[in-house]
């Protein structure tokens, strides 16, 4: 536009010279210098004269690539002058090199050989004959762009490795066929789920056992060779002739079988029981011979010799010599013949075990032929009744009644108190005889002052026999009067001259008679109290040093210079400087006299103890001065419940024991943080109930020491350097946005798996076109994600969260391009690889990455199981759900989608939840196009059903195949979806329905099982049911069965169905198909089963 408007300037100047003045060349309108003729313009001074621009195209002639043209390039913008702009010239220096299309500027372009002419990364049909981005070498077939690859099928037999029984030999059976990949087919294999477990070739009754060491192949329950080596149904352990040949086993017996029948080494002639029947042979004795071991037709528990042999089986005796086998030789038996007579008397032994003639009962030792009989010796002690103190034996004397044990001599003292014990007439201590010293103490009677009296003195030593040895007696010789004086005894006791009633000590013990503790040496005045302790031991009235320390007359207690040292007690100060000695020194003491009234107000110290100006209370009792004995509290204005703390740092004004704001209790809630510090069972919630900032809830810092959210641990922040494999999962990429161009569109999320804060600067991402280390500081926060963008271009392509970039090759030369096929590998500058994962849409099981909804929309690879070793299966990426940005669909920054697929669905995640047998048509006649069943969704992520096989076992033995679920079809979050015949006329049609043919594929019927298999052929549920009997479901036409008790294990119990109770449709069908089951109650008429 510029150039034309040029043009006509100068058409428009060269008319106004046709008007005037014909002289060009001295025409110059723009004052440049320059003659008009000569300029390029002369109305625009800043274009030059033709001589230096003569096309006059804004580009002097050394500017321009051909300065007769103005359409040409210019040389700033064509360095080769080929007529491309360097941005889209592949070489700006080579003009030859434009003479074909190269949009990607690897020198090759579709029409010679490249397989993508946007990536110059691309292959070519050179090394990728069928462009599948797949070079020839690591192709299988590099004719057919769906042929595997030898990453994911190394042998090239079209199958890839997880369907592959061994992925390194072509001829390997494939998993489908051979499920435990033993090299046996399904169908010839005795057991498919145990490679252990071989052919029916060479194991036909499939019991373990091949056919050369099986008895009988073609029944399981036969015996082995190994156990039965002749097969003649006796195991080898309890077979005498295991091998068959005729001769009992055994080195010790090598007897013919027919010569020892029971092979026990003995001939059958000389066997008790040669059939070894457990029965004497005899025809006359056919005792067991566990009874008879002899055979002799006495049973053994009669048999005193078992065996046979002559001797007693007891003693070992010769029979001839104890004819009764009793153990005693017949000489010294009485009765020998053991016929249970006595021999000698007409007793039996069963009375008279002695034969003594006293039977047992009247005898003292019936084994004892010497023994005395009971008549004369009663209690058996060997002593004659006429000589016995205690003829019965009973422990108590005949005569006295005392105890024999504590009365030896039965003489009715006890043998404590008894001074002849044994009743010999002798002192048992002394020896003398018991008639001149009665008493048994030593003295005899005529010098004995009481010979009753052990205790009594004697005259030798006590004149008076007053019981006070003379050397100690006042008045040894009775007379009433002290031997050293005349005063009467009665008048003074101890003889010291002072009568009783003057004498401290009348006794004359050393004690005196009133403290009887202390004596005369250490208590003058006998007061009580020590000499030592007395502050005057000759005055009884005087106290004591322990109540009047200085003595001074003063009690303690009431003394605030107890030792008289002119400090006062208490607080050390001298009593001049504190004279009330209440601690407080004159200055300072607001009652320095001790009074009661306050030095400076003059209040009293009952008002005011603090002597602050406030009185304690007003006077209506309400407290004015919080702490009444501390002048620096606060007032209740100040502090309205006293607790020390101003009112406006008090979490509890009211001092009610509720957090103001938190309204939590106190006591569980000592910060009011609101977090208790235990919850109800004791464990610990608030980690520091103290302090407010520390709780649950609480934000964490970094790298301080503490633990401010309670998680056990202090939020720390790790280096790149220090990360270890899976700490970093890739957990999202969008290699392949379809609404703005790659370079502005890729992106990929990384997922920090620990609790702590890394510092990514330094790590490495790369994927095969290059890499990229972050080179500043940027952080991920525990269990976090982060995006990497191609370009920080947020008007051209808003992303909700961009955590680093750029990482396009396009901006960093040496970066990376998120390929359709491609990887990407996070590495630490130590070189320890943190994660890796590859993708490629052409691979069966990754998504194409392109919305099936919309297909102007691009779809990120969501990981559904943030797990390092979990992100190499394409089983655990789907394509995301959620919308972003200009409306393409991933989750950058935030939690992923989540999605079960295939073998990520387990048993009870998916559960059969209602079943209609008797569906209602538009005639409302039961119809068998009505028919349907519900699953449910048991879990909180979505289920894509996609690759299921659901069937129905009966009837046998040709039921309908079932059918599989080719397409998605999803259930949400403890969502519903229904199964439905293609006629169905109420369902079919609704979003939540799949629908297959009854005819060919499924047919559910009144009594059936139905089952659901995941994508590895796993039952993940299954139902059997009847409408038959008393335990059958009680459903009439139009009804469905509903499961109220939603998880695999109830759904077996036919008491956790219900019939339904909610409506649907319009033919008058009862139950709520796709939708959350109507509930009932075991009392509900319509629970269960028929009753």
């Amino acid at each position: 536009m510029t150039r034309l408007i040029l043009t006509l300037s100068s058409m428009y100047t060269l008319s106004l010279i046709g008007c005037g003045d014909n002289d060009a060349s001295k025409i110059d309108e723009d004052n440049d210098g320059i003659a008009q003729s000569q300029d390029c313009d002369d109305n625009d001074k800043f274009l030059g004269a033709i001589s230096e621009n003569a096309d006059c195209d804004a580009a002097l002639t050394e500017e321009d690539c051909d300065d007769n043209d103005p359409l040409s390039t210019f040389i700033a913008d064509d360095a080769d002058c080929d007529g491309l702009i360097t941005e889209d010239d592949c070489d700006d220096n080579d003009p030859t090199k434009n003479d074909i299309p190269d949009l990607d500027c690897d020198g090759l372009s579709e029409v010679n050989g490249d397989c993508d002419d946007n990536d110059p990364d691309s292959t070519t049909e050179l090394n990728d004959a069928d462009c599948d981005g797949v070079v020839t070498e690591d192709d299988c077939d590099d004719n057919d762009e769906d042929s595997t690859t030898t990453e994911n099928d190394a042998d090239c037999d079209g199958l890839i490795q997880d369907a592959d029984c061994n992925d390194g030999d072509p001829n390997a059976n494939a998993r489908i066929d051979d499920r435990d990949c033993d090299g046996v087919l399904t169908e010839e294999d005795c057991d498919d789920n145990d490679p252990s477990v071989g052919s029916n070739a060479t194991d036909g009754d499939c019991d373990g056992t091949p056919v050369g060491n099986d008895c009988d192949d073609t029944d399981p329950n036969s015996l082995t060779q190994t156990e039965d080596l002749d097969c003649d149904g006796i195991i080898d352990e309890n077979d005498l002739d295991y091998d068959n040949d005729g001769i009992c086993d055994g080195a010790e017996n090598m007897n013919l079988v027919e010569d020892d029948l029971d092979c026990d080494g003995i001939i059958n002639d000389d066997d008790l029981d040669d059939d070894n029947d457990g029965f004497c042979d005899s025809e006359e004795h056919s005792n067991l011979v566990e009874n008879d071991s002899d055979c002799d037709g006495v049973l053994n528990t009669y048999d005193t010799d078992q065996d046979g042999d002559g001797f007693c089986d007891a003693s070992g005796l010769e029979i001839l010599e104890d004819q009764d086998c009793d153990g005693i030789l017949n000489d010294d038996d009485g009765d020998v013949d053991g016929d249970g007579q006595c021999d000698n008397f007409p007793t039996f032994q069963s009375e008279d075990a002695d034969c003594d003639g006293v039977v047992q009962a009247n005898d003292c030792d019936d084994n004892d032929p010497n023994s005395l009989a009971t008549l004369i010796d009663i209690d058996c002690d060997g002593i004659l009744n006429v000589n016995d103190p205690d003829s019965d034996g009973d422990g108590i004397c005949d005569t006295s009644g005392t105890s024999a044990a504590d009365d030896t001599d039965c003489d009715g003292i006890l043998n404590i108190d008894d001074l002849d014990s044994d009743g010999d007439d002798l002192c048992d201590d002394s020896g003398s005889a018991i008639s001149e010293d009665q008493d048994c103490d030593g003295h005899l009677t005529a010098e004995d002052c009481n010979d009753l009296d052990a205790q009594s003195t004697y005259l030798t030593i006590d004149t008076d026999c007053d019981g006070i040895s003379d050397e100690q007696d006042l008045d040894d010789d009775g007379d009433g009067i002290c031997d050293n004086g005349s005063l009467d005894i009665n008048e003074d006791l101890d003889c010291d001259g002072i009568l009783n009633e003057d004498d401290l000590d009348a006794d004359g013990n050393g004690s005196c008679d009133e403290s009887p503790g202390l004596n005369l040496a250490n208590d003058n005045d006998c007061d009580g109290i020590p000499a030592e302790e007395d502050c005057d031991d000759q005055d009884s009235n005087s106290l004591t040093s322990a109540t009047d320390l200085d003595c001074d007359g003063i009690l303690n207690e009431d003394d605030p210079d107890a030792d008289g040292d002119e400090n006062c007690d208490d607080s050390g100060l001298p009593v001049a400087g504190d004279l009330d000695c209440d601690g407080l020194s004159n200055s300072v003491d607001p009652d320095s006299d001790g009074d009661g009234i306050c030095d400076s107000s003059g209040f009293s110290t009952l008002e005011d103890q603090d002597c602050d100006g406030v009185s304690a209370v007003d006077e209506d009792g309400n407290p004015l001065d919080c702490d009444d004995n501390d002048p620096a509290s606060y007032t209740s204005s100040e502090d309205l419940d006293c607790d020390g703390i101003l009112d406006e740092d008090d979490l509890d004004v009211d001092g009610n024991n509720i957090c103001d704001e938190a309204g939590t209790s106190l006591f569980s809630d000592a910060d009011c943080d609101g977090s208790v510090a235990l919850d109800s069972v004791g464990n610990v919630v608030d980690c520091d109930d103290n302090d407010p900032n520390i709780s649950p809830s609480a934000t964490e810092i970094y790298d301080d020491g503490l633990d401010q959210d309670c998680d056990g641990v202090d939020a720390t922040t790790i280096t790149e350097s220090e990360l270890l494999y899976g700490e970093l999962v890739i957990s999202e990429i969008m290699h392949n946005p379809e609404l703005v161009d790659d370079k502005y569109g890729e992106w990929f999320e990384l997922y920090n798996t620990t609790s702590d804060r890394i510092n990514l600067n330094g790590l490495i991402i790369s994927d095969p076109n290059g890499s990229i280390t972050i080179d500043e500081d940027v952080f991920i926060e525990g269990r976090s994600y982060f995006v990497v963008a191609a370009r920080d271009e947020q008007t051209t392509y808003p992303l909700p969260q961009i955590d680093y970039s750029p990482f396009h090759k396009t901006v960093v030369s040496s970066g990376l391009s998120l390929d359709n096929t491609s990887s990407l590998t996070v590495t630490n500058s130590q070189g320890t690889q943190i994660d890796s994962v590859s993708w490629s849409y052409t691979i069966l099981g990754w998504p194409d990455c392109i919305s099936d909804e919309d297909a102007s929309l691009g779809v990120s690879l969501s990981l559904t199981v943030l797990d390092a070793d979990q992100n190499d299966d394409s089983l655990h990426w789907i394509e995301a759900s959620s919308s972003y940005g200009l409306g393409e669909l991933g989750t950058p920054g935030t939690e992923n989608d989540f999605l079960r697929v295939g073998a990520n669905v387990e048993v009870g995640d998916v559960i059969i939840s209602e079943v209609m047998v008797n569906g209602l048509n538009t005639n409302g006649v039961n119809d068998a196009n009505e028919k349907w069943f519900e699953v449910h969704n048991t879990t909180s992520d979505i289920i894509n059903l996609k690759g299921f096989t659901i069937d129905s076992p009966v009837p046998s033995p040709d039921p309908l195949p079932g059918f599989s679920i080719e397409d998605d079809f999803f259930v949400e979050p403890l969502g519903y979806a229904v199964f439905a015949e293609i006629r169905n006329s109420e369902l079919v049609g609704d979003s939540t329905t799949y629908t297959y043919n009854r005819v060919t594929e499924l047919s559910i019927e009144g009594t059936d099982t139905l089952r659901l298999f995941n994508a590895q052929g796993t039952i993940v549920d299954e139902i059997s049911y009847q409408f038959t009997g008393t335990t059958g479901w009680s459903a009439a036409p139009g009804e469905s069965m509903s499961l109220q008790q939603l998880d695999e294990t109830s759904n077996d119990e036919l008491q956790a169905w219900c019939i339904s109770t909610d409506s649907y449709g319009t033919n008058g069908n009862i139950g709520s198909p796709g939708s959350e089951n109507s509930s009932c109650s075991p009392t509900d008429p319509n629970f269960g089963f028929n009753q």
